[in-house]
């Protein structure tokens, strides 16, 4: 909570000057006026609680937090503060993180329909069978992204080179 200022708005999310607090809501980007509420880590530390945590504990929709803002901060105008500023780096590993888990946990229940008996179980068969479902694959590489893009742009060459031969002009 906010330590020695007379806050107008009655929030700890607000300083005395009823401005939203962001990097000093943490204790790894404290402020020298405020006592941090979370820790940026994975888990909590010292007695504070890890917003990741919380963030991913949290039943949501990744990129559709209303609720936990409401509930964990100051409301929604609050969070996109929060994102807004240098601690976006981290909401947008949260939202990746929690986006995974959220499929595996989709997967795993797809998977575990499978096994079982009727048109249900099929239908989650056929889906498992047609999605190309891999256990192996996970994120693409460095080297995989780069030759995708050089993939895309050799593509792009040729294309505009047959536009041009065709007397054409690619639309933009």
């Amino acid at each position: 909570m906010a330590k020695g200022f007379a806050n107008p708005t009655n929030s700890p999310f607000r300083d005395k000057n009823g401005q939203w607090l962001t990097r000093a809501l943490f204790l790894e980007t404290r402020s020298p006026n405020f006592e941090p509420m979370f820790t940026l880590k994975d888990d909590d530390f010292e007695g504070y609680p890890s917003l990741k945590k919380i963030y991913l504990t949290y039943s949501h929709v990744p990129g559709c937090e209303y609720e936990f803002s409401v509930e964990h901060l100051g409301g929604w105008i609050h969070w996109l503060k929060v994102c807004g500023s240098q601690i976006g780096p981290h909401v947008a590993r949260w939202r990746e993180e929690l986006s995974v888990k959220l499929k595996a946990s989709a997967m795993k229940n797809i998977i575990l329909t499978s096994y079982g008996e009727g048109a249900v179980a099929l239908q989650a068969a056929k889906y498992i069978d047609s999605s190309g479902y891999n256990m192996k694959r996970g994120r693409p590489s460095k080297a995989e992204k780069e030759g995708a893009l050089k993939q895309d742009l050799e593509v792009s060459k040729q294309l505009e080179a047959d536009f041009q031969r065709m007397n054409l002009k690619a639309i933009k």
